[in-house]
């Protein structure tokens, strides 16, 4: 039942607003802003703040979060002070561009806001079709089972997440960002539904913050009239390729954090640049919610963070400072701000480029190979549809349109930015392997999915252009509609719903989706079937909470913990194993004859073993642990619950 979900969705939300809400208005963003803002600087409270109180070893939990919440508002009243003090004609600036520009109001945005939070929320559905249902994929193991770890150790540093490796064991850096938020959830309503809360963050983040961030980049980009605000929360759930790819692919719900983030974190960096039409906050406000929100990206996903550092802050210093410095190289006259942007320019670039050998994960970890010819990976980029996604045709000549208006008014940032992404998405599809190809997209694993997702960010504003554009010149022919705005705007996206929504272009992409998730969703592919579900469910009433429960995590074993929080000895397939996991591993069927075996049992507390089969292996990969096979015939290991082929065993073999 959907209705399951209301408490989650309600605590998700307080979450991912409040933090945030609160800080901006002690920043002096006016209440729009504030709202707008919100998910981003929340998301740096939260991931920020399960890393400083684990230092001082608080345990992690809803105070945590609500004492960063309030050093992080001394902060940015300290930031709003010192920007009065030493930046006074920022709010005179900010008034002169609301008269001149006279966008639409805030109502529209808000009407924007609910259409893409209705339309997202039903896609989500259709998508998931359940809300006790999860995805059946690789990364979900890892994802699930690291919320219930954080909520179960109450530690959610991403500078010290330890699952993988045990508690005894340094760890390295993994952004837990999406994790601290869905454990955050749990904590607060004292649940161990991992399941659901795992679904209402992906909901609220998918249906809440994914439109309001387009919305408010869009007020930055262009002139918002009633048209273009209702038009962007339609168009926010009109190309197949986010997020549905990667609700799909993965399941990659840290990336889908971040990038639902992005769109808010762009419009900041036009506000400092001043590369916006619209009025910017104080500035000094602007450089704190940047640096929380470079902070909320990286601790989301580091791949967010360089995307926004390489890809699109490069795009936007490059138009900030070029026409500046070009002009002083031609006239000979360096004035002060002309030298400022050429230091700027040199330095970001320099930092690109250190960011991008840095942030890189190690060679041979999940290079992805290109999926398309050339070709095929320039008609999906023309057509905004790469991979799964599929064509939806008014969307993706929306956006042919919009760029098409903005190079004939010779405005171009926007056209660059969406150039920037879809060359990205190219390089990945269809570029064979190389050492150019992995210098430009190994950061990003080399992962189409990853990149394909970034695709939508500067497309939804072009096609709001487009759109825009069409209904000027309807009204030139027909002067009625420039006279009848409202009536025109509510028509012409009721319109745009009914071109968009409801034929085969997202509903392919979303049924590919689905079949990843349910229990059975994909026969002879799945995670964890209708039989093993049920095993789990059964579990906490027979394994002691102490014991632990040997398994192999690449058939669905680990869940275990995930679902019913019963302690496995892998929690994922890329753990870190010891001599001692290796001697379970690979035999453990022996335990009858093998003190070692016994010894390694005892040491890791291991007295039962979940067994569900080794025929079918997640991505088809052959990962069979010797140890496991033939358990039925091996001595000492009584059978004590059993649901189809599935079956929970004791391990009476040492005594």
């Amino acid at each position: 039942m959907w209705s399951t979900l209301i408490p989650f969705v309600g605590v998700a939300l307080a979450l991912l607003f409040v933090p945030g809400v609160l800080v901006n208005l002690v920043a002096g963003f006016r209440p729009w802003q504030a709202i707008g803002f919100a998910p981003l600087v929340s998301t740096a409270v939260i991931a920020v703040g399960a890393i400083v109180w684990q230092f001082v070893a608080v345990p992690w939990g809803p105070l945590p979060i609500a004492l960063t919440t309030v050093l992080a508002a001394g902060f940015a009243l300290g930031a709003r002070l010192i920007g009065r003090r030493w930046l006074p004609s920022a709010n005179q600036h900010g008034a002169t561009a609301v008269q001149r520009q006279r966008p639409a109001g805030i109502g529209w945005t808000l009407g924007g806001w609910l259409i893409g939070a209705v339309l997202m929320s039903r896609d989500f559905a259709k998508l998931t079709g359940g809300a006790a249902n999860f995805s059946q994929t690789f990364d979900n193991i890892f994802h699930l089972n690291a919320v219930r770890w954080i909520t179960e150790y109450r530690q959610g540093s991403s500078l010290d997440m330890r699952m993988t490796a045990g508690l005894d064991v340094p760890a390295g850096f993994y952004p837990t960002g999406w994790h601290d938020i869905v454990s955050g959830t749990l904590l607060t309503l004292g649940s161990t539904d991992v399941v659901r809360a795992t679904s209402a963050v992906a909901l609220v983040v998918t249906a809440v913050v994914w439109p309001l961030g387009c919305l408010l980049l869009g007020r930055r980009l262009f002139r918002a009239t009633p048209v273009n605000q209702l038009a962007i929360g339609a168009l926010s759930a009109s190309f197949s390729a986010f997020p549905y790819l990667i609700l799909g692919f993965g399941v990659l719900y840290p990336n889908l954090l971040g990038l639902c983030l992005l769109p808010a974190m762009v419009a900041v960096a036009l506000d400092i640049l001043k590369l916006s039409p619209q009025p910017e906050p104080n500035p000094g406000t602007s450089w704190g919610t940047a640096v929380m929100g470079l902070a909320a990206l990286a601790l989301s996903h580091p791949n967010v963070a360089l995307t926004m550092v390489d890809v699109i802050g490069v795009i936007l210093i490059v138009c900030w400072s070029v026409p500046t410095v070009v002009k002083a190289a031609r006239t000979h006259n360096w004035t002060q701000q002309a030298r400022l942007r050429s230091w700027v320019l040199a330095g970001w670039l320099v930092g690109a480029a250190v960011a991008l050998k840095v942030i890189r994960p190690p060679v041979g970890a999940g290079r992805w190979q290109p999926w398309r010819a050339y070709w095929d990976a320039l008609v999906e980029t023309v057509t905004v549809s790469p991979l799964e996604a599929s064509v939806v045709w008014v969307s993706a000549l929306l956006v042919l349109l919009g760029a098409t208006v903005e190079i004939a008014h010779r405005h171009y940032l926007l056209v660059l930015l969406h150039a920037g992404m879809a060359f990205m998405w190219f390089i990945a599809a269809s570029v064979p392997m190389s050492f150019v190809r992995d210098l430009i997209v190994g950061p990003w694993y080399g992962d189409s999915y990853r990149l394909a997702s970034l695709l939508p960010l500067f497309a939804v504003p072009l096609a709001a252009i487009g759109l825009d554009f069409l209904v000027s010149q309807l009204a030139r022919l027909l002067p009625v509609v420039g006279r009848a705005r409202a009536a025109t705007a509510v028509l012409v996206v009721a319109a745009l719903i009914g071109a968009t929504q409801f034929g085969t272009g997202k509903g392919h992409v979303i049924a590919w989706a689905n079949s990843y998730y349910g229990l059975d969703a994909r026969p002879g592919g799945n995670l964890i079937t209708t039989d093993e579900y049920e095993l789990i469910q059964r579990m906490p009433g027979i394994v002691p909470a102490t014991d632990v429960v040997a398994v192999n995590p690449w058939n669905g074993g680990s869940m275990a913990y995930a679902l019913a929080g019963v302690h496995t000895n892998h929690a994922h397939v890329l753990y870190s194993p010891t001599k001692l996991d290796k001697l379970i591993n690979n035999h453990l069927n022996q335990a009858s004859t093998s003190p070692a075996v016994c010894e390694a049992l005892a040491a890791e507390n291991v007295r039962w073993v979940l067994d569900f089969g080794n025929q079918q292996f997640l991505n088809a990969l052959d990962k069979t642990y010797l140890g496991f096979v033939g358990l039925d015939r091996a001595e000492g290991f009584e059978p004590v619950d059993r649901q189809g082929e599935a079956v929970l065993y004791r391990i009476t073999a040492c005594g």
